[in-house]
Formats: structure tokens, sequence, C-alpha cells
């Protein structure tokens, strides 16, 4: 696993389900989000069309992934 795996803020929230590839499993609801850490973001997140937005999240986790998925897009583009 790469360190940046390691260090992605979701694994705080989410769970990875180590027998099926790509599975995160949401800390607040237990719902089970399939196609990878991205979908699993989105769903912590909310307003993404293609996953299920669960609004129990508390508003500090809200921002802490989105500034962590804003600043990934960012490091993307200059790269």
């Amino acid at each position: 696993m790469s360190s940046n795996k390691k260090l992605d803020l979701v694994r705080k929230y989410a769970i990875d389900d180590p027998t099926k590839t790509s599975a995160w499993k949401c800390s607040f609801c237990a719902k089970i989000t399939n196609g990878g850490v991205q979908r699993a973001k989105q769903h912590l997140v909310g307003g993404f069309r293609n996953v299920t937005e669960f609004s129990k999240v508390p508003d500090h986790v809200k921002q802490e992934i989105k500034g962590f998925m804003l600043q990934k897009a960012e490091i993307k583009a200059t790269t």
C-alpha cells in the first residue's frame, strides 16, 4: 500500500472492506459504497448525483473531506 493511500482522510470516517475490492463502509450510517475511495468521499460530502448522501454527517467532517478533495484536485491540475 502506498503512503498516499494510508494518508487519505476517508480512512478516518469509512472502513475499507478487505474481502471486496473498492467497497467502503461509512462509519456514520454503515452504508456500503462500491466504486472506490472517491465514491466513499462523495457519500460523506454529499452533493454528488452518483452516490446517496448521508445527511447526518457532521459539518466539520464534510468540510474536512471536501477541502481534501479540492486540494488533491489542485495538485493533479498542476502536475
